[in-house]
């Protein structure tokens, strides 16, 4: 249980808040002081008090959620994304006038003021929008079917750019957990000899005392020789600051031969700016990078893996890292027709066609 104690200054409380540990949560109880600091300025008491109250509901979710079991809740508020933030609104019905006080809290751990907590590329309300506190039963997250992804990926000028967003598409990934990835984490094909699909380890935020997360995920081996092939290019082997064979090499290298950044999404959106300028894109739809993870499980749920519709799912929960199976059900509403289609899909096969028409050094 989330608890807190009242304290000063210039006269306006402020909260210092405690996990059922009793330790202080360090950033929540910074911003809290810093909102009693302005006070008289930009914050009446009664706000100040309001917006306190409602930062620990936040809290109390991070604490009794069974995804960050391993990691501090100041860990957890400086990398939550917005996928997690949508689970909590809509498991916990979380009004607007809340998310808001969230909104605002998480913008200013970005700031010098609160020593850069967060990366402002992670911002989970960066578009500046709420998140709807139910989903239209009806509808589906915005994805991107094989044809679609190969038109926009060959829009990028560079196979690191490509490579990258493949390894995204089909394994399911978040942008972050793609950056994080190093070359010790491919799997070695020797012990799964003409697989079509290989078992790769996903790391996911850092806990306590340097742990990890990690989920177990499927490359297919397609994309696997993509990135073996990318490997041997001299622009990635030939990278300084790393020997050849470590392990702990970044997977995937700019065109500076330096690791990757989250500017990448920025290359992302350049090509679907392009391609909506060739006319070989839409025009009215948004490319982005979530948009790539969506496609990732609706290609499992249409795919040949699963025995019934209920496995895939469950499949998808794990493979994706969801936290609620809520988060994953929204596949289940996608048009009958394509669930009854008569023919096979074979995922793998997607993944050679992606590579054999985007393939360029």
């Amino acid at each position: 249980m989330i608890t807190h104690t009242k304290n000063e200054i210039k006269g306006t409380e402020y909260y210092t808040y405690f996990d059922s540990t009793e330790n202080i949560i360090r950033l929540a109880t910074k911003w809290s002081k810093h909102l009693a600091s302005l006070c008289g300025v930009s914050y009446s008491p009664d706000t100040v008090s309001t917006y306190s109250k409602r930062i620990k509901k936040l809290l109390g979710w991070i604490e009794t959620s069974q995804y960050f079991q391993n990691l501090t809740i100041d860990e957890v508020l400086a990398t939550l994304d917005r996928e997690f933030i949508e689970d909590w609104v809509i498991s916990e019905k979380v009004p607007n006038y809340v998310q808001s006080t969230v909104k605002e809290f998480l913008s200013w751990l970005q700031t010098d003021r609160a020593g850069r907590a967060r990366d402002e590329q992670n911002n989970p309300f960066r578009s500046g929008k709420l998140i709807s506190r139910g989903r239209n039963q009806n509808s589906v997250p915005k994805s991107i079917g094989a044809d679609e992804f190969i038109v926009l990926i060959n829009e990028l000028y560079h196979e690191s750019e490509k490579v990258f967003f493949h390894m995204l598409f089909d394994v399911g990934l978040r942008i972050s957990e793609g950056l994080a990835l190093t070359k010790g984490d491919l799997p070695d094909t020797r012990f799964f000899p003409n697989a079509n699909y290989y078992p790769i380890i996903v790391p996911g935020a850092k806990g306590k005392a340097g742990a990890k997360k990690y989920r177990l995920s499927f490359i297919s081996r397609a994309v696997l020789e993509r990135i073996q092939e990318y490997h041997q290019n001299p622009i990635y082997r030939l990278a300084k600051g790393w020997a050849e064979s470590d392990p702990k090499k970044p997977m995937f290298l700019s065109t500076r031969r330096e690791k990757l950044t989250d500017a990448i999404a920025q290359q992302l959106k350049a090509a679907a700016k392009r391609g909506k300028a060739k006319g070989t894109l839409d025009k009215n739809k948004s490319y982005h990078c979530h948009m790539l993870r969506a496609g990732s499980a609706l290609s499992y749920l249409l795919s040949e893996l699963g025995k019934d519709y209920p496995d895939k799912l469950l499949m998808i929960k794990s493979i994706l890292g969801h936290v609620h199976q809520s988060t994953t059900e929204i596949y289940a509403h996608i048009p009958l027709a394509l669930l009854n289609r008569k023919e096979v899909y074979f995922k793998y096969e997607e993944a050679e066609l992606i590579y054999n028409e985007t393939k360029k050094f």
